[in-house]
């Protein structure tokens, strides 16, 4: 259906009064822009121009009709999402003190070949009375999460729409295809500068074991809350509480990978420094990419606070609250980029 929506489609471009598309359109064919173009719309250019049959026309299409790229992308990319936690919990309940454990442990492959999240979690929470105008709620909260996901240097080429729907992966004796990406392969500067260029050929199959970024976030959560009843009527409380969130995560590319190899050929250029003997080389180190990121904050959080109600002559209520909250927060971000 998508091949014929694009033969109806060019039909129409072509056959306009208006001639503006077309033009537009061969602007794209003769100077070589052909991510403008779509494969078929290439192909139907090629046999308006008479250098493709009706034969060799109709054999190519009919061929790309049988291909289902969303079919394969599941295949080779997506697989059952399976998720597994586990949990243990301890309860101790004394005269002065009750305490609560809980430990967790949760694994997501995510539905993604290679990819997979892990959490940790500790949980302590206790209630203490020591003594009998005074008890105290104190707590310590772990969780630690660290994951394994696509980088965006492969993600983004990772998706069911990222081809049209009649291209495939394989040839026809089911060996890996050389796909078209960013830059189509019978573009002539590919084999005008063939000896500085890297190979501009995709397939997705390649890339799923390559451009990882591993994470790791630890968020570490401590309180303590003290409750006071001073007189009849007359109570406070003093809370406090430390949070620490760190996080780290490490984007490597490989120099393997179609992002690489396609920035790699977009900073080749001429040099005209020792004009006129002029020359090709490449501006940016050949190698892969490894982007890190690191952030760190410090939470404070310091709450004090005294009540009063009491009722007088059973008709007169008289309720006081005062108290203050005092928050410091300290948050920190940089990263890294190596090339190379």
């Amino acid at each position: 259906e998508l091949i014929e929506l694009e033969k109806y489609n060019f039909d129409y471009v072509m056959s306009e009064t208006d001639p503006m598309d077309k033009n537009q359109l061969m602007d794209y064919y003769n100077n070589s822009r052909f991510n403008h173009i779509s494969p078929v719309s290439r192909l139907l250019i090629h046999n308006s121009l008479g250098k493709l049959s009706d034969a060799d026309l109709n054999a190519q299409l009919e061929r790309m009709s049988r291909n289902n790229y969303v079919d394969e992308y599941k295949k080779v990319w997506l697989k059952n999402q399976v998720q597994q936690q586990y949990n243990v919990a301890v309860r101790q309940q004394g005269r002065k003190l009750s305490s609560s454990i809980v430990l967790n442990y949760k694994r997501d492959n995510n539905g993604v070949y290679g990819e997979h999240s892990d959490c940790y979690s500790f949980k302590y929470n206790g209630l203490w009375h020591p003594i009998k105008f005074m008890d105290v709620n104190l707590g310590v909260n772990l969780l630690n999460e660290r994951s394994k996901t696509h980088s965006s240097y492969v993600s983004q080429y990772a998706s069911p729409t990222s081809f049209p729907a009649y291209t495939s992966m394989y040839n026809a004796d089911g060996t890996l295809a050389a796909m078209e990406n960013m830059v189509p392969l019978d573009n002539p500067r590919l084999s005008e500068y063939s000896s500085v260029l890297k190979s501009e050929e995709f397939n997705l199959l390649n890339e799923r074991d390559l451009g990882f970024a591993r994470a790791r976030r630890t968020n570490i959560r401590a309180f303590f809350t003290a409750n006071f009843k001073i007189l009849p009527g007359w109570s406070a409380s003093a809370h406090f509480q430390y949070e620490d969130i760190d996080y780290k995560c490490n984007a490597y590319a490989e120099a393997e990978t179609y992002a690489m190899r396609h920035r790699y050929n977009l900073y080749v250029g001429e040099d005209y420094s020792n004009y006129p003997n002029i020359t090709v080389k490449n501006n940016l180190p050949d190698g892969g990419q490894l982007d890190q990121t690191f952030s760190e904050g410090k939470y404070y959080t310091f709450r004090i606070q005294s009540r009063y109600e009491n009722t007088f002559i059973d008709k007169h209520y008289v309720e006081v609250l005062a108290g203050m909250e005092y928050r410091d927060n300290h948050t920190t971000e940089s990263g890294n980029v190596f090339i190379g």
